[in-house]
C-alpha cells in the first residue's frame, strides 16, 4: 500500500523488462564502437563469399562425382539423346580405397602417429650451474685451507693438483647434472605423452579424424578443429552409506571435430590456414548460447537479442549452394526448418587496432598495428571478440590436401584427379549399354505402312509372331516389313573402358589391387614383385599422409602441449619437449621392417646358416618378428640362459653318441646278446 507522499511504486512485467534488454541490445549494436567491427566483419565475410565461389562448384562436383550424380546441364543433355543415365561409380571406388588405406596407417594401428620427446640437449638453469660452482668453489677452498694448515704454505704443484681437481670436479658434476636433466626430461615427456593421449581418447580425436580423411581423400582440402575446450556435464558415482549415488559435475573437456569443407571460407590472399584470414560458419543452438553467457570476452545482451531474433523466425543465412548441399548429403527440405539452428560465423584472422578501439578495448596500444583475434558474429551482432589465446597466435584448426597445389589454399582431391577418366568411362559405359540394348535383337524396317492392318500392333516384337498384311495393290513384290541385326560393338567399347579405368590408377596413385582387385600382371603375379610394385605405389600415399602430419597432426597436438603447460595443474608433466609426426616415417618403416624380417628369416632356415648365426642369433630374430605380430615373443622363444642349457644338453648328447661308436662308427657296447 502507497501512502501520501510516498513514491509510487511500478511493477514491470517481465516481457516489459526483456523487449527493453532487447532495445538497449540492439542500440548497444548500432553504436559506433559495435558497428565499426560488425562493419568491417561483414564486409570481410562479402569478399570470403566471392572469393569461394567458384571453389564451391568445385566442392559440389565433387560431391556429385563420388555419389553417382549426374549435373543438371549433363542429365538433359543425356535424356535429350535418350538412353540409359548409368554413372559407373569409378571414383567411388578409389576413394574407398585411399580412405582405407590411410585409415589403415593412421587409425588402425597400436602405436601412435606423432611422438612427445624431450628436446636433444636440455639446458640447465642458471640455478643448478650456480650451485654446481659454489659447492666445487667450496671444497676446492677446504682443501687448500687443510694443506696450508698442516704445511704453512701451499706450493705449485699443490695448487696445480687442485687446479686439476677443480676442473675434473665441475665437468663431472655438470655431466652427472646434465644426465639427471635427461632422465628427468624423459619422465616429463611421458607424463605429457600419457596426458595427452587420453585427452585425445576422451575428446573423440579418433572420430574426427576418421571423418578428416574422407575430406581428405575427396575435396580440395580437409579441416579439422582443435583442442576445443567446452564445458561438459558428467555424472560421477559416489558410495553412501545408501549405496552409490549419482553426483552431476561440470567440467572443462578438450574435444575435436571434424569442419566440413564447404563451412570453411577464407579470404582472398589466405594460402595457409594459419596465416591470413578465415571464415567457419558454424551451427549453434540456444542452449550452446546460453552456456556462453558470463563467459570472458562474450556479450550477454547480444546473446539475448541474438535468441529473440530467433524464436521470431530463426537466424539462417541460407546461401546458393546449400540446397545442392543438403540434397547430396541425404537432407532434404533442410531448409524448410527455419526454427532450427542458429547460424555463426567465427573468425580468425587480423584487424586494425583502430577498429578494435571503436569496440571499446581498452589494452591497444597502437591502433595503426592489426592484431590476431577471434570473434564470433551472429547476423548484426558480434557475440564475442577475444584476442587469440595462443601464444604463437596459433589457430586451432589443422588443415591438409590430397594434393597440395603451391601457393594455394586448396589442393585437389582424388574426383579432382580422375574427373575427365570419370567422364570417359561414364561415355564408354552409356554407349556399351545402348549398343547392347539395341543389338540384343533384330530392327524391323517399316516399307509400307499401308499393307499393315490398324489392328497389328508393328512395335510388338515376340517369338513367333504372325504378321498380318493386305494385298499387294501395286504389284511391285516389294514386302511391307524387313529385318536386320545391328552390329555388336562390346568388345571394342569394353577394350576403351579398361584402358581409361587403368589409368585411374596413375592418376589417383591408388593401384587397383589396393581395392581387393586380383587382376595382378606382370611382376604383380608373384609375391615378392607384388610387395616390390605396393612399396613403389606406397610413395604417392605416403606424400599424401606426409600433409597430413605437417598440416594436422604436428600443429594440433602442439596447440595441446601448449594448453597443457599454460593451463593444467600437474607440474609433474611440464617439461621442454618437442612433438614430432610419425605417421608417414614410422609407420611406413615399420612395415617395410617387417616385410625384410620375414624375408630374412625364411633366406637363413637353412643348415648353413643357422650354424653361422647360431640358436641366440635365430632365437633374437623370431622374438623381433613376434614382438611386430603384437605376440608376447619372450614367451614364445626361450631366454638366453634356456638356450644355452638345451646347446650344452645337445653338446653333451652328441659327445655320448661319439664315444659310443668305434672307428668304423658301429657301437662298441650295449649290442644285442642274441647275436653271440
Amino acid at each position: 500500500m502507497v501512502g501520501r507522499g510516498d513514491t509510487p511504486i511500478r511493477f514491470v512485467p517481465n516481457a516489459e523488462i526483456a523487449e527493453l534488454e532487447r532495445k538497449q541490445a540492439e542500440l548497444r549494436q548500432e553504436t559506433p564502437k559495435i558497428t565499426g567491427l560488425a562493419a568491417y566483419l561483414k564486409k570481410q565475410w562479402q569478399a570470403a563469399q566471392t572469393a569461394k565461389e567458384p571453389i564451391q562448384e568445385e566442392l559440389l562436383k565433387a560431391q556429385r562425382q563420388r555419389n553417382g550424380r549426374y549435373d543438371d546441364d549433363k542429365l538433359a543433355q543425356i535424356k535429350k539423346q535418350g538412353g540409359t543415365q548409368i554413372f559407373m561409380m569409378l571414383t567411388a571406388a578409389k576413394c574407398r580405397a585411399a580412405s582405407s588405406w590411410i585409415k589403415d596407417i593412421l587409425l588402425n594401428n597400436q602405436d601412435d602417429v606423432w611422438c612427445v620427446r624431450p628436446t636433444e640437449i636440455p639446458e640447465l638453469s642458471q640455478e643448478v650451474t650456480f650451485q654446481i660452482q659454489e659447492d666445487v668453489y667450496r671444497e676446492a677452498m677446504r682443501q687448500a685451507d687443510a694443506v696450508i694448515m698442516a704445511d704453512g704454505v701451499i706450493t705449485e704443484q699443490e695448487l696445480l693438483s687442485i687446479r686439476e681437481w677443480l676442473a675434473g670436479t665441475m665437468e663431472e658434476l655438470l655431466e652427472r647434472a646434465l644426465q639427471e636433466e635427461k632422465d628427468f626430461a624423459e619422465e616429463t615427456a611421458d607424463k605429457m605423452r600419457d596426458k595427452i593421449r587420453d585427452q585425445l581418447a576422451e575428446g573423440g580425436f579418433q572420430k574426427a579424424l576418421s571423418e578428416f580423411i574422407e575430406d581428405v581423400v575427396e575435396y580440395k582440402a580437409g579441416f579439422l578443429k582443435g583442442p576445443i575446450t567446452r564445458k561438459r556435464k558428467r555424472v560421477n558415482w559416489t558410495q553412501t552409506i545408501n549405496g552409490y549415488e549419482p553426483v552431476e559435475t561440470e567440467e572443462i573437456q578438450i574435444e575435436f571435430e571434424r569442419r566440413s569443407p564447404f563451412d570453411i571460407y577464407p579470404l582472398a590472399d589466405t594460402v595457409d590456414i594459419q596465416d591470413g584470414g578465415f571464415f567457419d560458419r558454424v551451427k549453434l543452438s540456444v542452449s550452446d548460447l546460453n552456456s556462453m553467457k558470463g563467459v570472458d570476452g562474450y556479450d550477454d545482451e547480444a546473446i539475448n537479442a541474438v535468441i529473440k531474433a530467433h524464436g521470431r523466425g530463426g537466424l539462417r543465412e541460407w546461401l546458393s549452394h546449400d540446397n545442392e548441399r543438403a540434397d547430396n548429403e541425404d537432407r532434404p527440405y533442410e531448409y524448410l526448418n527455419s526454427s532450427g539452428s542458429i547460424e555463426a560465423l567465427e573468425f580468425y584472422g587480423q584487424v586494425p587496432g583502430f577498429v578494435l578501439i571503436e569496440q571499446g578495448w581498452d589494452d591497444i596500444e597502437d591502433e595503426h598495428q592489426s592484431y590476431e583475434i577471434n570473434a564470433l558474429m551472429i547476423g548484426r551482432w558480434v557475440v564475442m571478440s577475444a584476442l587469440n589465446p595462443n601464444p604463437l597466435n596459433h589457430r586451432p584448426y589443422g588443415k591438409a590436401c590430397y594434393e597440395n597445389v603451391p601457393g594455394s589454399f586448396w589442393g585437389r582431391g582424388v574426383p579432382e584427379l580422375m574427373e575427365d577418366i570419370q567422364q570417359i568411362c561414364n561415355s564408354t559405359a552409356r554407349a556399351l549399354v545402348n549398343n547392347m540394348s539395341v543389338a540384343s535383337g533384330p530392327q524391323v524396317a517399316v516399307n509400307d505402312i499401308n499393307r499393315i492392318p490398324q489392328s497389328e500392333e508393328i512395335t510388338a516384337l515376340y517369338p513367333w509372331k504372325i504378321w498380318q498384311f493386305t494385298p499387294d495393290i501395286q504389284g511391285n513384290g516389294q514386302r511391307p516389313i524387313d529385318f536386320f541385326q545391328p552390329s555388336m560393338m562390346s568388345a571394342e567399347l569394353l577394350k576403351v573402358y579398361d584402358y581409361f579405368s587403368d589409368l585411374a590408377d596413375d592418376y589417383t596413385g591408388i593401384p587397383a589391387y589396393v581395392q581387393g582387385s586380383d587382376d595382378a600382371k606382370g611382376a604383380g603375379r608373384t609375391a615378392s614383385g607384388l610387395s616390390m610394385i605396393m612399396t613403389h605405389a606406397s610413395r604417392g600415399i605416403k606424400g599424401v599422409i606426409s600433409n597430413m602430419d605437417e598440416g594436422v597432426i604436428k600443429p594440433l597436438i602442439t596447440n595441446i602441449y601448449n594448453y597443457n603447460m599454460l593451463y593444467d595443474e600437474d607440474e609433474s608433466i611440464k617439461g621442454d619437449v618437442e612433438i614430432v609426426p610419425m605417421g608417414a616415417l614410422h609407420l611406413f618403416n615399420k612395415e617395410q621392417a617387417q616385410v625384410r624380417r620375414n624375408e630374412f628369416l625364411m633366406a637363413t632356415n637353412n643348415p648353413v646358416d643357422l650354424q653361422i648365426v647360431g640358436m641366440k642369433g635365430r632365437a633374437n630374430l623370431l622374438r623381433e618378428v613376434a614382438k611386430t605380430l603384437d605376440m608376447p615373443g619372450h614367451d614364445i622363444v626361450p631366454d638366453e640362459q634356456e638356450i644355452e642349457m638345451q646347446e650344452q644338453q645337445m653338446a653333451q648328447q652328441r659327445m655320448i653318441e661319439q664315444q659310443s661308436l668305434d672307428a668304423a662308427g658301429n657301437p662298441v657296447a650295449g649290442q644285442d646278446t642274441n647275436l653271440f
